[in-house]
């Protein structure tokens, strides 16, 4: 009950602090998410404004523990529609993580073996096609994830460690959009009336500005 009350609050205050558009912009927690596979009822937020609601900042996942909480294992995977029906796919993903966590998503005696199952049940809920089920996936542990990757990082090369770090936050928009002449009075350099070479050859977008890392 409480995941599902506390998922309101923090809705309204990450789109609250979004539409500011500033660069000290944070979530209201990077830590919390809904524990659940389903939405809540109505009914589930009867009395949520006398709960006393508190998030913990914490702070963003870098690129590859992001991956590593999202990718699935390069094997076989099975889906279990039903006890009579399955069907099976080949996911090539971890190939886009670094090698030295491999093992981590793969290896038996790993200690987050369980986070990366080959057989999942997929809650078909009156659906007809697989991919409109709802995966019933075990949610990530942000405590043991970290923990696991950290004996890891030392063994990264250095091109990986490069890619693994947090960077700015780009915002692209098409000359056509009505926003593209505010963004490139703010940023553009070009002048009225003039074409430089490189937005004859992209000319569906122009980087319009950038914002300071999270933290």
């Amino acid at each position: 009950m409480l995941g599902i009350t506390i998922l309101l609050p923090w809705g309204m205050l990450y789109r609250l602090l979004l539409l500011r558009l500033t660069s000290d912009f944070q979530a209201p927690s990077w830590q919390w998410y809904y524990p659940y596979h389903f939405a809540p009822f109505a009914v589930d937020f009867v009395e949520v404004d006398k709960m006393s609601i508190n998030f913990n900042i914490g702070r963003p996942f870098k690129p590859f523990e992001q991956l590593m909480s999202v990718f699935p294992a390069a094997r076989c995977v099975q889906f279990l529609i039903s006890d009579s029906c399955s069907c099976f796919i080949v996911i090539f993903s971890r190939k886009h993580i670094p090698e030295v966590f491999h093992r981590l998503m793969v290896d038996e005696d790993s200690s987050i073996i369980d986070f990366y199952p080959s057989t999942f049940q997929i809650d078909m809920n009156g659906k007809r096609m697989a991919w409109q089920g709802v995966a019933l996936l075990p949610f990530i542990d942000e405590k043991r994830l970290l923990e696991a990757m950290a004996t890891e990082y030392p063994n990264l090369l250095e091109e990986e460690k490069q890619r693994n770090k947090w960077g700015d936050n780009v915002m692209f928009t098409g000359e056509s959009h009505p926003v593209y002449p505010f963004y490139e009075s703010l940023y553009g350099k070009r002048k009225k009336n003039e074409v430089c070479s490189s937005m004859l050859e992209v000319r569906s977008t122009i980087l319009i500005g950038y914002f300071r890392q999270f933290l």
